[in-house]
Protein backbone atom coordinates (compact mmCIF):
# COMPACT_ATOMS: atom_id res chain seq x y z
CA UNK A 1 0.00 0.00 0.00
CA UNK A 2 1.48 3.64 -0.97
CA UNK A 3 3.02 4.82 1.94
CA UNK A 4 2.05 8.84 1.73
CA UNK A 5 0.72 8.64 -1.53
CA UNK A 6 -1.52 12.28 -2.41
CA UNK A 7 -1.09 12.71 1.13
CA UNK A 8 -0.40 16.69 1.77
CA UNK A 9 2.44 17.17 4.42
CA UNK A 10 3.99 19.99 5.73
CA UNK A 11 7.50 19.51 4.66
CA UNK A 12 5.98 19.07 1.23
CA UNK A 13 4.12 22.08 1.10
CA UNK A 14 7.00 24.74 2.24
CA UNK A 15 9.02 22.82 -0.49
CA UNK A 16 6.73 23.59 -3.16
CA UNK A 17 6.47 27.64 -1.33
CA UNK A 18 10.30 27.70 -1.75
CA UNK A 19 10.07 26.29 -4.99
CA UNK A 20 7.86 29.03 -6.26
CA UNK A 21 8.65 31.77 -4.00
CA UNK A 22 12.32 31.75 -5.95
CA UNK A 23 10.73 30.69 -9.16
CA UNK A 24 10.52 27.41 -10.65
CA UNK A 25 12.35 29.03 -13.79
CA UNK A 26 15.63 29.93 -11.62
CA UNK A 27 16.57 26.59 -10.21
CA UNK A 28 18.73 25.38 -12.99
CA UNK A 29 17.38 22.13 -14.95
CA UNK A 30 19.37 19.38 -13.03
CA UNK A 31 19.03 20.69 -9.67
CA UNK A 32 15.10 21.23 -10.10
CA UNK A 33 15.09 17.30 -11.66
CA UNK A 34 16.93 15.72 -8.59
CA UNK A 35 14.31 17.34 -6.00
CA UNK A 36 11.78 16.30 -8.33
CA UNK A 37 13.16 12.78 -8.02
CA UNK A 38 13.36 12.55 -4.75
CA UNK A 39 10.09 14.41 -3.98
CA UNK A 40 8.41 11.60 -6.11
CA UNK A 41 10.61 8.56 -4.57
CA UNK A 42 9.47 10.32 -1.09
CA UNK A 43 5.58 10.52 -1.86
CA UNK A 44 5.57 6.91 -3.14
CA UNK A 45 3.59 8.20 -6.34
CA UNK A 46 4.66 5.39 -8.79
CA UNK A 47 5.28 2.00 -7.05
CA UNK A 48 8.69 1.42 -6.21
CA UNK A 49 10.52 -2.26 -5.79
CA UNK A 50 11.70 -1.29 -2.61
CA UNK A 51 10.84 -0.04 0.87
CA UNK A 52 12.49 2.94 2.64
CA UNK A 53 14.50 0.69 5.23
CA UNK A 54 14.83 -2.49 2.85
CA UNK A 55 17.55 0.40 1.00
CA UNK A 56 19.18 2.08 4.00
CA UNK A 57 22.72 1.71 4.02
CA UNK A 58 24.49 0.31 6.25
CA UNK A 59 28.12 -1.81 6.45
CA UNK A 60 26.91 -5.14 6.74
CA UNK A 61 24.49 -4.48 4.06
CA UNK A 62 26.92 -3.94 1.42
CA UNK A 63 29.72 -5.71 2.80
CA UNK A 64 27.91 -9.38 4.02
CA UNK A 65 25.03 -8.69 2.39
CA UNK A 66 26.66 -6.98 -1.01
CA UNK A 67 23.38 -5.04 -1.55
CA UNK A 68 24.80 -2.44 -3.76
CA UNK A 69 21.99 -0.65 -4.60
CA UNK A 70 21.43 0.89 -1.41
CA UNK A 71 24.88 2.74 -2.60
CA UNK A 72 22.72 4.82 -4.37
CA UNK A 73 19.23 4.62 -3.23
CA UNK A 74 19.67 5.32 0.08
CA UNK A 75 20.30 8.81 -0.47
CA UNK A 76 17.40 9.38 -3.08
CA UNK A 77 15.25 8.06 0.33
CA UNK A 78 14.18 10.12 3.30
CA UNK A 79 12.81 9.53 6.69
CA UNK A 80 9.55 12.35 6.94
CA UNK A 81 8.87 15.65 5.45
CA UNK A 82 10.34 17.59 7.33
CA UNK A 83 14.02 15.67 6.49
CA UNK A 84 12.97 15.99 2.59
CA UNK A 85 12.35 19.36 2.98
CA UNK A 86 15.50 20.73 4.66
CA UNK A 87 17.72 18.72 2.40
CA UNK A 88 15.47 19.74 -0.80
CA UNK A 89 15.95 23.62 0.24
CA UNK A 90 19.92 22.92 1.37
CA UNK A 91 20.15 21.07 -2.72
CA UNK A 92 18.43 24.31 -4.25
CA UNK A 93 20.93 26.57 -2.66
CA UNK A 94 24.08 24.54 -3.61
CA UNK A 95 22.54 23.05 -6.42
CA UNK A 96 22.29 25.94 -8.25
CA UNK A 97 25.80 27.57 -7.76
CA UNK A 98 27.58 24.18 -8.73
CA UNK A 99 25.44 23.27 -11.91
CA UNK A 100 25.60 27.04 -13.14
CA UNK A 101 29.58 26.39 -12.41
CA UNK A 102 30.20 23.17 -14.20
CA UNK A 103 26.95 22.67 -16.81
CA UNK A 104 24.67 19.99 -16.52
CA UNK A 105 26.07 16.99 -17.43
CA UNK A 106 29.29 17.85 -15.08
CA UNK A 107 27.06 18.56 -12.93
CA UNK A 108 24.77 15.08 -12.77
CA UNK A 109 28.32 13.39 -13.04
CA UNK A 110 29.14 15.07 -10.08
CA UNK A 111 26.50 14.38 -8.38
CA UNK A 112 26.08 10.87 -9.14
CA UNK A 113 30.07 10.07 -7.59
CA UNK A 114 29.46 12.11 -4.58
CA UNK A 115 25.87 9.50 -4.04
CA UNK A 116 28.19 6.25 -4.55
CA UNK A 117 31.41 7.67 -2.97
CA UNK A 118 29.71 8.85 0.65
CA UNK A 119 27.69 5.89 0.84
CA UNK A 120 31.34 3.93 0.38
CA UNK A 121 32.76 6.39 2.56
CA UNK A 122 29.89 5.62 5.47
CA UNK A 123 30.35 2.18 5.09
CA UNK A 124 34.44 2.38 5.50
CA UNK A 125 33.73 4.66 8.54
CA UNK A 126 31.51 2.00 10.16
CA UNK A 127 34.37 -0.52 9.91
CA UNK A 128 36.45 1.69 11.42
CA UNK A 129 34.38 2.75 14.18
CA UNK A 130 33.51 -0.77 15.07
CA UNK A 131 37.31 -1.55 15.37
CA UNK A 132 37.99 1.05 17.31
CA UNK A 133 34.95 0.45 19.89
CA UNK A 134 35.07 -3.43 19.36
CA UNK A 135 31.49 -3.28 18.64
CA UNK A 136 29.70 -4.71 15.82
CA UNK A 137 26.59 -2.60 16.17
CA UNK A 138 28.59 -0.05 14.17
CA UNK A 139 28.04 -2.64 11.09
CA UNK A 140 24.64 -2.38 11.67
CA UNK A 141 23.97 1.47 11.75
CA UNK A 142 22.05 1.95 8.73
CA UNK A 143 21.00 5.60 7.66
CA UNK A 144 19.17 7.49 4.82
CA UNK A 145 18.60 11.21 2.99
CA UNK A 146 20.96 13.28 0.64
CA UNK A 147 22.79 15.15 3.63
CA UNK A 148 26.25 13.00 2.87
CA UNK A 149 26.17 14.49 -0.12
CA UNK A 150 25.02 17.76 0.76
CA UNK A 151 27.90 18.27 3.26
CA UNK A 152 30.07 17.25 0.12
CA UNK A 153 28.98 19.58 -2.04
CA UNK A 154 28.98 22.78 0.72
CA UNK A 155 33.21 21.40 1.43
CA UNK A 156 33.80 21.46 -2.57
CA UNK A 157 32.00 25.43 -2.42
CA UNK A 158 34.20 25.85 0.54
CA UNK A 159 37.26 25.18 -0.77
CA UNK A 160 36.26 26.80 -4.18
CA UNK A 161 36.84 30.07 -1.90
CA UNK A 162 38.32 29.34 0.97
CA UNK A 163 38.66 33.20 2.09
CA UNK A 164 34.98 33.72 1.75
CA UNK A 165 33.31 33.74 5.46
CA UNK A 166 29.77 32.66 6.43
CA UNK A 167 27.65 33.47 9.83
CA UNK A 168 27.12 30.34 11.70
CA UNK A 169 25.64 30.99 15.11
CA UNK A 170 25.68 34.74 14.99
CA UNK A 171 29.47 33.86 14.39
CA UNK A 172 31.54 35.06 11.49
CA UNK A 173 33.90 32.25 10.30
CA UNK A 174 35.84 31.41 7.83
CA UNK A 175 34.09 29.45 4.48
CA UNK A 176 36.55 26.26 4.66
CA UNK A 177 35.51 25.57 8.46
CA UNK A 178 32.06 26.01 7.91
CA UNK A 179 31.08 22.11 7.35
CA UNK A 180 33.31 21.20 10.38
CA UNK A 181 31.30 23.73 12.69
CA UNK A 182 27.73 22.74 11.11
CA UNK A 183 28.75 18.87 11.43
CA UNK A 184 29.29 19.68 15.54
CA UNK A 185 25.99 21.62 15.36
CA UNK A 186 23.72 19.18 14.36
CA UNK A 187 25.47 16.47 16.10
CA UNK A 188 25.07 18.07 19.08
CA UNK A 189 21.15 19.91 18.21
CA UNK A 190 19.82 16.91 16.14
CA UNK A 191 20.61 13.34 18.15
CA UNK A 192 19.10 11.39 15.47
CA UNK A 193 21.19 12.70 12.66
CA UNK A 194 23.53 10.83 11.15
CA UNK A 195 27.19 11.89 12.59
CA UNK A 196 28.94 9.11 10.03
CA UNK A 197 26.87 10.35 6.61
CA UNK A 198 27.74 13.75 7.45
CA UNK A 199 31.24 13.04 8.01
CA UNK A 200 31.55 10.75 5.42
CA UNK A 201 30.35 13.85 2.98
CA UNK A 202 33.05 16.32 4.03
CA UNK A 203 35.52 13.68 3.46
CA UNK A 204 34.36 12.96 -0.10
CA UNK A 205 34.59 16.57 -0.71
CA UNK A 206 37.88 16.81 0.76
CA UNK A 207 39.29 14.06 -1.57
CA UNK A 208 37.68 15.31 -4.61
CA UNK A 209 39.45 18.87 -4.23
CA UNK A 210 42.79 17.69 -2.29
CA UNK A 211 43.19 14.99 -4.76
CA UNK A 212 43.33 13.45 -8.57
CA UNK A 213 39.83 12.91 -8.22
CA UNK A 214 38.45 15.73 -9.36
CA UNK A 215 40.15 15.24 -12.66
CA UNK A 216 38.71 11.77 -13.32
CA UNK A 217 34.97 13.24 -12.82
CA UNK A 218 35.40 15.92 -15.19
CA UNK A 219 37.08 13.78 -17.23
CA UNK A 220 34.09 11.17 -16.91
CA UNK A 221 31.39 14.47 -17.57
CA UNK A 222 33.27 14.91 -21.00
CA UNK A 223 32.79 11.15 -21.73
CA UNK A 224 29.07 11.51 -20.82
CA UNK A 225 29.15 14.58 -22.78
CA UNK A 226 30.57 13.15 -25.76
CA UNK A 227 28.00 9.51 -25.66
CA UNK A 228 24.88 12.52 -25.66
CA UNK A 229 26.61 14.53 -28.98
CA UNK A 230 26.21 14.15 -32.13
CA UNK A 231 28.73 14.32 -35.17
CA UNK A 232 29.31 17.89 -35.18
CA UNK A 233 32.25 19.01 -33.14
CA UNK A 234 33.06 22.49 -31.48
CA UNK A 235 35.47 24.32 -29.03
CA UNK A 236 34.27 24.48 -25.34
CA UNK A 237 35.89 25.18 -22.46
CA UNK A 238 37.04 22.55 -19.63
CA UNK A 239 36.75 24.48 -16.23
CA UNK A 240 39.51 21.72 -13.77
CA UNK A 241 39.73 22.51 -10.83
CA UNK A 242 44.10 23.41 -9.18
CA UNK A 243 45.48 23.55 -6.43
CA UNK A 244 48.49 25.68 -6.28
CA UNK A 245 50.19 26.52 -3.09
CA UNK A 246 46.79 25.81 -0.64
CA UNK A 247 44.67 28.23 -3.52
CA UNK A 248 41.97 26.08 -5.05
CA UNK A 249 42.15 27.80 -8.84
CA UNK A 250 40.58 26.91 -12.65
CA UNK A 251 42.16 26.27 -15.32
CA UNK A 252 39.99 26.43 -18.24
CA UNK A 253 41.13 23.82 -21.04
CA UNK A 254 40.17 24.09 -24.57
CA UNK A 255 38.00 20.77 -25.29
CA UNK A 256 36.59 19.60 -28.51
CA UNK A 257 33.59 18.06 -28.00
CA UNK A 258 30.70 16.83 -30.25
CA UNK A 259 27.00 19.08 -30.12
CA UNK A 260 24.06 17.50 -30.37
CA UNK A 261 21.96 18.06 -33.20
CA UNK A 262 18.26 17.16 -32.98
Amino acid sequence: MPRRCFRHELGIMLLLYQIFSLGIDLIPPGTLGLILLQTLVYLNIFPKPWDTLGVCISAHTILYDREYRRLVLSALEHGDDMHLYYNMVSLIVKGKQLERMFGIIHYLVLVFFLIVSTSAMYVLLSVISSMINNDESDLYQCAIGFSAVLFAMKTIMTRLHPNETQQLLNMTVRAVYAPWIELIVIHLMVPNASFKGHLSGILVGLCYTETPLRILVHVGGHVVSEILGSERCKQKKMKLLVDTGGHMLYWEVEMKIKEQTM
